[in-house]
């Protein structure tokens, strides 16, 4: 995705990983609350989509706390996409981070206008 298809722009991404923690107040509250509510044991193996995964925080956490998980992590900024890969590279084939996520393919979203 381009930084003009929709405002956000990888200088966005880079800011928004350094001040992440700041910028969301309660962000590793809510992650831990999130988790929470997956409907799994801890060695239960299940697979997951995360849209917008961002630099993998929260995958991170799914990926750690679900021994038997398989993640899909999914983002439209190279910038996100390559610091989540550094983040999840120790879970092997266990994550695929490698997809760009591009609102112009989701056929299943009515366009307005």
């Amino acid at each position: 995705m381009t930084d003009t298809d929709s405002g956000w722009t990888e200088a966005d991404s880079r800011t928004f990983i350094d001040l992440a923690d700041v910028a969301v107040p309660g962000r590793a509250e809510m992650f831990e609350m999130m988790s929470s509510l997956v409907p799994a044991r801890r060695d239960e193996p299940f697979q997951a989509v995360e849209l917008c995964c961002g630099e993998g925080v929260f995958a991170e956490l799914l990926l750690e706390r679900f021994s038997a998980s398989r993640l899909l992590a999914l983002d439209g900024s190279p910038t996100m996409l390559g610091k989540a890969q550094e983040r999840l590279a120790r879970f092997g084939d266990r994550v695929r981070i490698n997809v760009q996520l591009d609102p112009r393919s989701m056929r299943f979203i009515p366009r307005r206008g």
